[in-house]
């Protein structure tokens, strides 16, 4: 093997295999030995401490890269057992095919040369192959039991639920109510009303603090985790089970069925078609005189009819008029009417959104890439845990420290790819749509119903809406609709140097259920 080059590969992903004599430098050592036997020239070394499950591993990838762009050439990938090269036969005849169009060949110490081209040595290396998947198979299927096992007991295995942190004040892993805990049972409790939808009740949460993704809070209204209850799924010959946990629930079970119920369509919500639909202000309306709390509304009897206000409280003993709704509704569509655009102006803005979308839409596409690729560390890295635990080779309060670690930064790359991913890149129908929307607002919101009308307020006047008797005021517009509507000479004035803080951007789109099939 005169003049052949190698690249000495050595890897290791339990302490019970470098109490076997497999640590790096054991066999770095034997690697250079038989290549100085061997007369073969080593051009690099790679070390890892990774699992060889597959090929995610960070010194491995950074070896490919080089074989890929071509910068390293050499003719043999040497390790001391095939099983430092990959545990899984699929993977590894993968990566053989991959390493062989480089001309590059996976020479093991013990087993001799990887060659499946070679008809007296393809049995062999296949039977090789398999005992390694074969003992990886056994080591996943342990580790699997001895997890599940741990939930029968109520150990929360993986990343805590928003809501709990864990604890290791006793020795092992616990779960307790963290400062999210309070937002996520008044968030049960809101949507158990009945009053609210569930994108409703999340803003509401996020506006005090609550961190979470529609998806993440559809999950979260529907955990068994939050009334203190683990899900053992299904798995080969075993059925799923539900089990008591150890830590203390968030919420009680009759709201938790509740709200199941709800989100099913199982619930009835009384008596909300007679008062809501007729009072869609309510929440955003709030009294000229003391604009701390918002209006209610009532329909007394009169001599001959019903007459319909919206008026304060009787139990602030305030002196404020009862107003008609008619008046008041009238008030908010002459204030909706007021907002003219003009046609070029709309234009305008459609060709800057498009612009600006597509220039999000790269840097989405980068950033998924970049979430994936640590998604794929993280997960090797927490197999690698469950591993080393399952050998008995972790301490408890280790191995939950690192699996919690691991999986948290898992559950929010997760979150992110999520979100990522569900973004809507059909940009142009939902540009069109909200232009033509604010080009004639007051006949769509004429034409909308209950819900639609109350998202349409909502997204325009995202603080109080007051009404004194005659016109309605509000402290703050959508910065969109006030960038959009404003005059030309207010235009003139900020390109001459006024400089004005607000940006276009898409959130400063539409609440979402604002969408070409709402109206």
């Amino acid at each position: 093997m005169i003049g052949k080059r190698g690249i000495s590969y050595s890897s290791v992903s339990t302490d019970e295999q470098a109490d076997k004599g497999f640590s790096l430098p054991e066999q770095e050592l034997r690697i250079r030995k038989f290549c100085s036997h061997q007369e073969i020239e080593i051009i690099e070394s790679y070390t890892e401490d990774h699992s060889a499950k597959n090929f995610v591993r960070p010194e491995f990838q950074k070896l490919l890269a080089k074989i890929k762009s071509k910068s390293l050439r050499f003719d043999y990938l040497i390790v001391t057992k095939l099983d430092r090269f990959s545990r899984d036969i699929f993977n590894s005849i993968s990566m053989y095919n991959t390493l062989n169009t480089f001309g590059i060949q996976v020479f093991s110490i013990s087993e001799g040369i990887f060659d499946l081209s070679n008809v007296h040595t393809f049995f062999p290396n296949i039977i090789q192959a398999t005992a390694a998947h074969y003992d990886n198979l056994l080591r996943s299927e342990n580790t699997k039991r001895g997890l599940r096992q741990a939930q029968r007991q109520g150990h929360w295995i993986s990343t805590a639920p928003k809501g709990y942190k864990s604890d290791y004040s006793t020795g092992r892993r616990l779960l307790l109510k963290d400062e999210n805990g309070d937002l996520i049972e008044e968030g049960f409790k809101t949507f158990a009303t009945g009053a609210y939808s569930i994108e409703e009740v999340r803003i509401k949460m996020m506006g005090k603090g609550l961190k979470c993704s529609k998806n993440g809070f559809n999950n979260i209204l529907r955990n068994i985790a939050y009334i203190g209850l683990i899900k053992i799924p299904k798995w080969k010959d075993e059925p799923e089970e539900i089990v008591n946990s150890l830590h203390e629930p968030i919420i009680d079970k009759v709201t938790f069925e509740k709200v199941q119920d709800i989100i099913a369509g199982r619930y009835k919500k009384l008596g909300k078609k007679v008062k809501g639909e007729k009072y869609y202000l309510l929440g955003f309306l709030y009294c000229p005189l003391c604009s701390n709390k918002p209006m209610r509304a009532s329909s007394p009897k009169g001599r001959n009819r019903k007459y319909d206000y919206y008026h304060c409280d009787t139990k602030n003993k305030c002196r404020c008029k009862n107003f008609p709704v008619d008046v008041v509704h009238r008030s908010v569509f002459n204030t909706l009417a007021s907002f003219k655009i003009k046609t070029e102006v709309l234009h305008l803005y459609y060709q800057i959104l498009t612009d600006v979308f597509k220039a999000d839409e790269k840097e989405k596409e980068t950033e998924i890439t970049y979430i994936e690729r640590e998604l794929r560390r993280y997960e090797s890295m927490s197999d690698e845990a469950d591993d080393k635990y399952i050998s008995g080779k972790l301490v408890d309060k280790v191995y939950n420290k690192s699996k919690e670690r691991y999986g948290t930064s898992i559950y929010e790359l997760k979150e992110k790819l999520q979100h990522l991913t569900m973004q809507d890149g059909n940009i142009k129908t939902y540009l069109g749509f909200g232009l033509s929307l604010l080009a004639d607002l007051p006949k769509y919101f004429e034409e909308a119903g209950f819900y639609t009308k109350r998202k349409i307020i909502g997204s325009i006047f995202p603080d109080k809406l007051i009404f004194d008797g005659e016109k309605n005021r509000t402290t703050k517009t959508n910065q969109f609709i006030e960038l959009i509507i404003l005059k030309i000479n207010d235009l003139t004035k900020n390109k001459k140097g006024q400089n004005s803080q607000k940006r276009v951007s898409p959130s400063m789109a539409p609440a979402a259920g604002l969408e070409p099939a709402t109206l």
